[in-house]
């Protein structure tokens, strides 16, 4: 059985909060005390949810003014779960590859 993104990001929901606040650091051990909170990473992950719907409902994204940014995120958040896989992640990492080249580049070079 697997759970999806939604249901863990509403495990933050603020009802939910009081379950949250003795066991956060252990499940988001790189998460800065200041932020470590039931409603801040809510927002980060209903945020990410978001983001990977309209991707994968191949929504286009190119022109999000802040889609570095929302990349930058992701990456923190994985962080902040397991700073380990900062660097496994960055050996299979394209984004910024495929983000600097343009949307231009990708019809370019396709088949």
């Amino acid at each position: 059985m697997s759970l999806t993104l939604g249901f863990w990001t509403g495990l933050f929901r603020k009802e939910y909060a009081p379950l949250w606040h003795s066991h956060i650091k252990g499940v988001f051990p790189c998460l800065v005390a200041r932020d470590r909170t039931p409603q801040f990473v809510f927002r980060r992950l209903t945020k990410i949810r978001l983001f990977r719907n309209r991707v994968f409902h191949h929504e286009p994204i190119w022109h999000w003014p802040n889609l570095l940014q929302q990349y930058q995120e992701i990456k923190e958040t994985i962080e902040w779960l397991s700073p380990e896989l900062k660097e496994p992640l960055s050996r299979l990492d394209r984004f910024k590859q495929v983000y600097e080249e343009g949307f231009n580049a990708y019809f370019i070079n396709s088949p």
